[in-house]
């Protein structure tokens, strides 16, 4: 029964989805994914932690990985703090890319850097440039430390902190570093308040932005606009709103800038003269996470809503409407981590867990924020949005060149593998699994859930099995010791959704025979010899050398111990036999003393085998009470059906006789019985 600990209303949406390529991944183990930017290509890479490590997966436009790096530290021991992780594409070399971390926390320690790494298009390091300031560096930065101008030219911002005790911290510091990785300037920006970037955005070569937060209480916010030389073109005091993150320009230059505004998330829009084309607040049902501008102009959303729901949406940047609001998952509680509109309108989205299992999920949206037909989106009503109202006034700052200290690269660049499936982001548990008939006691067997495999927990349960519990998709080497009945139960679970299934499972006594009439035997050395059993009606059959036919040819003839597996449902019955090799005379004939003519395809003939040079003169099979059955002339070779005059002979034992000549040209007649078996 699928049980949900909170009910949502909802409208599935169900039109037909666009022309428009989507998909939707699932990495397992990797969280706070925060890197995500688009190639020259179309396609996506993806940087997140997994462990002490940073990992990087570079998928193609229709979402299939194409390769994994992972950046880890030398020394295994040490920490890996990260305090922001950022993907940026480079225009100017298709398919490069710059990922920028800060190792370290707030604190004066001295592994405290940012680390910026610029990769090829096949994820291999060109450069690694650190940055270490003379002072602490600051609090985690919720929006976009680095910037990409169309030249390649990096530009950096970061924060100094707030502190009464130090107020040299309290200061805006931003590097230039150029497409070598060399830094070229690194500046101090200073005004009377204390001052903490946020974020950074180049709208091209000369045109740089700087955004934050301003006061002790955070009441206020600024934005620096500097040229390619570090030169402040105007600065400016927002009034009751201060910038937390960045969402691109518009097509006409403006600026989108997620805000808090007297304790309410807002949205801002903001003309390359700092002048605020327009301000909207957010209702207070939601929390804002990341903003993007679309291709075509259009604002999209990424927030949370008071049940908990992960949601986005989309905004017409002129009437300040929202066109649609969906949510993508009802199980599951992941927070949105990195938002970007794709080329064609739509978006790209990822969300990492925070449940601790450590997972992260990559999905694509068309214009409309549907995902592929399978995937269930729910259409929740769009918010209102409210104009606001914001001052503008002149802030001035000041600014002064930023000595550093030299830092090691203390980095390294390797392959990596991660799991990645196909999963919609809203899953639901599926318990499900195929019970055989019946197995053996005391034979090991399996069972798989046939479920949704996107699931985050699988909980096997077998009272008086060996082991009793499995964690996984699936229950290996399950062993039931005695005969009965057993319950068997799955319970499987995404987020904070389950479902469970009971079924009974039937324990057999073990089969219990010998597979060959005889346990050992001797052969000649130059002739062939072939090993079948006399038991027919298995399911299949498999030799210790990984062959799966009934019989099996000794050609040349070896010695040694041979293992025949016959299985039939779950239960395994096992046979061996064991050859050595002898001193045979002149003439060398193999010839069975069973077989089962029911078209199995396993030993449906009789057959007489013998060594080259040997010529046979006649064949004779009578049954028990003398009747001729089969016969053959000279030159023709033995090879018995089991039929007679059309009819299929009874089970039972017959008589043969052989007759031949050696390759001395002697004659030679060789008799025996005849197992038939159905």
């Amino acid at each position: 029964m699928l049980s949900v600990t909170k009910t949502f209303l909802f409208l599935l949406f169900a039109s037909t989805l666009s022309a428009q390529p989507v998909f939707q991944k699932k990495l397992e183990g990797v969280e706070l994914a925060k890197g995500l930017a688009i190639m020259p290509d179309g396609g996506y890479t993806l940087a997140g932690m997994r462990g002490n490590c940073i990992q990087i997966v570079r998928f193609d436009a229709l979402g299939t990985p194409q390769w994994m790096r992972q950046v880890c530290q030398s020394d295994p021991n040490a920490d890996l703090t990260i305090g922001t992780l950022q993907l940026v594409s480079d225009t100017q070399m298709p398919g490069a890319f710059l990922l920028i971390f800060r190792k370290g926390a707030f604190s004066s320690a001295p592994d405290n850097l940012l680390n910026i790494m610029k990769f090829d298009a096949t994820g291999n390091l060109l450069w690694e440039c650190q940055l270490r300031p003379e002072k602490r560096y600051g609090p985690q930065s919720p929006g976009s430390q680095l910037t990409l101008t169309p030249s390649g030219t990096a530009w950096v911002a970061h924060a100094m902190g707030f502190t009464n005790q130090f107020p040299d911290f309290n200061q805006v510091l931003v590097s230039k570093i150029n497409p070598s990785g060399q830094t070229v300037l690194r500046q101090f920006f200073k005004t009377e308040e204390p001052a903490s970037a946020n974020g950074i955005a180049a709208k091209n070569d000369t045109e740089i932005f700087a955004y934050g937060s301003l006061g002790h209480a955070i009441t206020d916010g600024f934005l620096l606009k500097i040229n390619e030389m570090g030169n402040v073109i105007w600065s400016k005091r927002y009034t009751g709103m201060h910038f937390l993150r960045d969402g691109g320009f518009f097509p006409n230059g403006d600026l989108l800038l997620m805000a808090e505004f007297k304790n309410h998330y807002a949205l801002a829009r903001v003309a390359s003269d700092g002048s605020m084309v327009w301000a909207s607040k957010i209702p207070d049902t939601l929390s804002l996470f990341h903003c993007s501008v679309a291709s075509n102009g259009d604002v999209l959303v990424a927030g949370r809503n008071l049940d908990g729901l992960s949601m986005l949406l989309k905004i017409n940047p002129v009437t300040n409407l929202a066109s649609w609001a969906k949510t993508y998952e009802e199980c599951t509680r992941y927070s949105t981590t990195a938002l970007i509109g794709s080329p064609d309108g739509g978006f790209v989205c990822a969300q990492s867990s925070s449940t601790g299992l450590f997972q992260t999920r990559l999905f694509k949206g068309d214009d409309l924020g549907r995902l592929s037909p399978e995937c269930p989106v729910e259409e929740i009503l769009p918010p209102i949005l409210k104009t606001l109202s914001v001052l503008v006034l002149p802030l001035p700052f000041t600014f002064s060149e930023a000595p550093s200290q030299a830092a090691e690269h203390i980095f390294n660049i390797s392959d990596t593998g991660i799991e990645i499936k196909d999963c919609c982001p809203t899953e639901y548990p599926e318990a499900r699994f195929v019970l055989p008939d019946s197995v053996c006691a005391d034979a090991p067997f399996n069972l798989i859930s046939t479920g949704n495999p996107c699931a985050d927990e699988w909980h096997w349960q077998i009272s008086g099995a060996m082991p009793e519990k499995g964690q996984n998709i699936e229950f290996q080497n399950i062993v039931c010791k005695t005969t009965g009945d057993y319950l068997v139960s799955l319970t499987e679970t995404f987020g904070v959704c389950s479902d469970s299934i009971h079924k009974t499972l039937r324990v057999v006594t073990p089969l219990i025979a010998a597979i060959f009439l005889y346990a050992d035997t001797v052969i000649c050395p130059d002739a062939p010899f072939v090993l079948q059993p006399h038991l027919t009606g298995f399911d299949s059959w498999v030799w210790d050398d990984g062959s799966t036919a009934t019989t099996r040819i000794l050609n040349p003839p070896v010695a040694g111990i041979f293992r025949l597996y016959a299985q039939q449902g779950l239960c395994l019955l096992a046979d061996s036999i064991q050859i050595g090799i002898g001193h045979c005379g002149p003439t060398r004939v193999f010839i069975p003393n069973a077989f089962s003519p029911n078209d199995d395809g396993q030993s449906d003939f009789w057959e007489i085998f013998w060594q080259s040079g040997v010529q046979a003169l006649e064949c004779k099979i009578f049954d028990r009470w003398g009747n001729l059955c089969y016969a053959t002339e000279a030159g023709e070779t033995p090879r018995w059906d089991g039929l007679f005059k059309g009819r299929t002979m009874p089970v039972g034992v017959y008589v043969w006789q052989f007759r031949l000549r050696n390759i001395e040209g002697k004659e030679e007649v060789f008799s025996g019985d005849l197992l038939l078996l159905h």
